[in-house]
């Protein structure tokens, strides 16, 4: 048997005997088969001593043997403590010496009085938690004495004076007792002071110390020192005792001012008063403040009289939006010796702010849902009726809490119109244009545009066109002057993707080194840069360029060091790139991917994922007005080419027309078999899908490209193919080369213009201006046996 495996039992025993959980008492003993074991202690009593007050460190130890050998039936040795008395601590510790020695250490009480006090501590071994068989002689009985000595005491142990500048704290008295009353009482008082000095006072007495704290020379604020008291005849420690000291001011605290400038904030409440209370008598005061914008109207008062002041409406017209500015006033007392107060005012402010409209252009005479993008709406009272549209006037506006309105309108009046929520100060408000178009007739037009164009974006109200004209490395631009096109370009090395940020207000552009760029659309030139240090992702090429939801952000495929790439956007407010956080449900792998698409007003979002893994990831969408990523409904993977109605409620994914839910509207199937589709555009208002096909081989009758025109207006799951409305013979000046027998259209790109009535085809020499013809309704049978349709692999 180990007897250090015994003793460490005895030990956990001991901890919890001492806290009284074996119950019983002490005494007694007998009994079992010893085989002539024998425990003893190497003390038969305990003595301790200590001055009252003073019990740390101070302790016995008494040391237990084993003698002789266990008894063979012995499995474990349990010990009972019983301690009698009031002077000794019951928790007893145990600690193991070796396998037959363990130490008990014994502590007094802390709080005893002086005094003498006995006991014993008695000590059984046993071979069961009952301990009805006492072992080894035991149980050991040693009588304890516990003498505390008597020491000199101040009462009370701190003291704490208040009173205000100029003046002395009420008197406080410290009894000095002694031991033994007949002692000499002589004592020497000193003082330590950590802040300031001179300000205490002590009267000594036989019995008492009376004790005075004055402020006449010190400031408002907090002071402290220390009091020793040392006796001189007796034996006793010195006693400290710690003095606290709060000086308040002539002048009372005052509370600091926050002020939040909405909406509905009004001239009158941008001027305010506070009263100036004083502690004393008879305090005139002057006021003063750090700020130009803050004004004191009212500098000067007595008693009880208010420092009024006015927030500058100039300076807060001209600060930033939702930010916060800061100023102190203070209050400087006559007298010198008088200290001043202050306080803060902050001034936030909060005016309804829109940074996006959805769309930002309209087209004349057509009634559509505009989103209005910013914050702090939710604060606004009578948001309705604050509301301006220019000289528009809604149907209905739908504010969605802090940071959206929906507003559905017919656009009336051609034109800029300035959309804002007014202010009770008349501030001009944090607002946006929408731009009101009327229809454009453009001509047939060819103009040469050089170079292999990633792709084309369509700005309606510049009447422009912007193309990342990666062979070129540059930024081109094709815009039309009102009878003709006119083209420049700027030099943008590695030039990657481009497309319009919110309200149409700046270009962005990504290069294939890892920049972005914002570029003014009029001028061409840089107003923002950075550099990503993820670089970005060159993923198959769509032509519709990089997309800008109305929540104002620019969706951006990140960290091309890798084909697992990861979905990120541009922050315009910020100004920064951000990585998408997503659910961590939801399935996303982004191989060689993703790429997107996006509906003109900005709201519906549509995320391919990957077309180079097994099994294929579903395309994913989002709401901006949720912005929550989701998985489509009817398991559609993957597209290189794809069509949006501005408003989102029709897709065009390769020849497939899906709803706003993904539900399948029909299929445009070409009804020529000697035709293969090569890109093809939703109308604005999804009511047509414009399909473009070339022949399928080199050989054909016809080597010009056809127009496929479809009714994409039925309703869903009516029909499985989209009825075919007419097709024509496109320009042959569109380029679509031959290449081994059968054509290579991957670098044609297509868009149209926002009145529905005119499609823009680049390729890798001209931007191509075709007019919607009207159509002449030829007899073709929409459900003529069709091959195949294979469409053009873009990476």
């Amino acid at each position: 048997m180990n007897l250090g495996k015994l003793l460490v039992a005895v030990s956990c025993l001991i901890l919890t005997i001492a806290l009284g959980a074996c119950g019983g008492g002490g005494g007694g003993g007998g009994g079992g088969d010893d085989s002539g074991m024998r425990i003893s202690t190497d003390k038969d009593n305990i003595s301790l001593q200590f001055r009252q007050g003073s019990a740390g460190g101070v302790s016995s130890s008494v040391t237990a043997t084993i003698h002789g050998s266990l008894p063979k039936s012995l499995t474990q040795l349990y010990i009972k403590i019983f301690v009698e008395g009031e002077a000794i601590l019951p928790n007893i510790t145990t600690t193991i010496l070796s396998n037959t020695q363990a130490r008990f250490d014994v502590f007094p009480r802390s709080t005893l009085a002086a005094g003498t006090y006995t006991g014993k501590i008695t000590f059984y071994a046993c071979s069961d938690a009952a301990c009805t068989a006492p072992l080894g002689g035991t149980p050991i009985t040693l009588p304890y004495s516990v003498n505390v000595i008597g020491t000199m005491q101040v009462q009370p142990g701190s003291l704490d004076f208040d009173t205000t500048e100029g003046s002395s704290a009420a008197a406080q008295v410290l009894n000095v007792i002694f031991p033994d009353p007949n002692a000499k009482r002589d004592i020497r008082i000193t003082t330590q002071y950590a802040q300031g000095q001179g300000w205490l006072s002590v009267n000594q007495t036989v019995d008492s110390v009376s004790v005075v704290a004055s402020a006449a020379a010190l400031a408002q604020g907090d002071y402290s020192a220390n009091l020793t008291v040392t006796p001189l005849a007796d034996t006793s420690p010195a006693v400290t005792i710690p003095v606290r000291f709060h000086v308040a001011g002539s002048l009372a605290e005052l509370d600091d001012i926050n002020l939040v400038v909405n909406a509905q904030t009004t001239d009158a409440e941008l001027s305010a008063h506070t009263p100036v209370r004083s502690n004393i008598d008879g305090v005139t005061w002057t006021a003063s403040s750090d700020a130009n914008w803050l004004v004191v109207t009212r500098a000067a008062g007595n008693t009880d009289d208010a420092v009024e002041y006015s927030i500058s409406k100039t300076a807060l017209n001209s600060w930033e939006n939702f930010s916060t500015h800061t100023a102190t006033i203070t209050i400087t007392p006559s007298q010198s010796a008088q200290s001043p107060q202050s306080f803060t005012v902050s001034v936030r402010k909060e005016l309804p702010e829109i940074d996006v409209l959805g769309p930002h252009a309209l087209m004349k005479d057509r009634e559509a849902m505009l989103y209005i993008r910013g914050r702090g709406f939710a604060k606004v009272s009578g948001l309705v009726s604050r509301l301006s549209l220019g000289n528009l006037t809604p149907i209905s506006i739908t504010p969605t809490g802090d940071t959206q309105i929906t507003v559905r309108l017919r656009a009336d009046v051609a034109g800029q119109h300035v959309v804002g929520i007014s202010n009770a100060l008349n501030f001009t408000p944090p607002s946006k244009v929408l731009h009101v178009i009327d229809t454009e007739n453009y001509t047939t037009a060819v103009v040469p545009v050089p170079g292999k164009k990633r792709s084309v974006v369509f700005d309606p109200v510049r009447k422009a066109l912007y193309a990342a004209n990666t062979e070129m490395g540059t930024l081109t631009r094709a815009r039309f002057t009102g009878s003709g096109w006119a083209t420049d370009a700027v030099s943008i090395p590695a030039i990657l993707d481009v497309g319009l940020g919110p309200n149409g207000s700046e270009i962005i552009v990504t290069t294939s080194s890892g920049t972005l760029s914002l570029l003014d659309p009029e001028t061409l030139g840089t107003i923002f840069s950075l550099s990503h240090p993820s670089g970005f992702a060159s993923v198959p090429e769509t032509g519709l360029g990089i997309s800008t939801t109305n929540d104002g952000r620019s969706w951006l495929t990140t960290d091309k060091s890798s084909s697992w790439n990861t979905l990120s956007y541009f922050d315009y407010r910020t100004r920064t790139i951000q990585l998408l956080s997503i659910q961590p449900e939801l399935r996303t792998m982004f191989y060689n991917g993703p790429w997107t698409a996006m509906s003109r007003n900005g709201e519906r979002l549509l995320v391919f994922q990957s077309s180079s893994i097994s099994p294929r990831p579903p395309m994913l969408y989002m709401d901006a007005s949720t912005s929550v990523l989701k998985e489509n409904s009817s398991n559609i993977e993957f597209v290189y080419s794809m069509s949006l109605s501005d408003d989102g409620n029709r897709a065009l994914l390769e020849q497939k027309v899906y709803d706003a839910d993904f539900k399948l509207i029909g299929e445009a199937v070409i009804p020529d078999a000697d035709y293969s589709a090569v890109t093809g555009v939703l109308s604005p208002d999804g009511s047509h899908v414009y399909l473009l096909a070339s022949p399928v081989s080199a050989s054909s009758t016809e080597k010009k490209l056809r127009l496929y025109v479809f009714d994409a207006g039925i309703a869903a799951g009516t029909q499985a193919t989209l009825p075919l409305s007419d097709s024509e013979i496109l320009p042959s000046v569109v380029d679509c080369p031959m290449s081994y027998g059968a054509r290579n259209c991957s670098s044609l790109k297509a868009t149209i213009s926002l009145d529905g009535k005119t499609l823009f085809f680049t390729d890798s020499a001209n931007l191509t201006v075709v007019p919607i013809p009207a159509f002449s309704n030829l007899n073709i049978q929409a459900n003529k046996a069709s091959p195949p349709q294979v469409w053009p692999q873009r990476h």
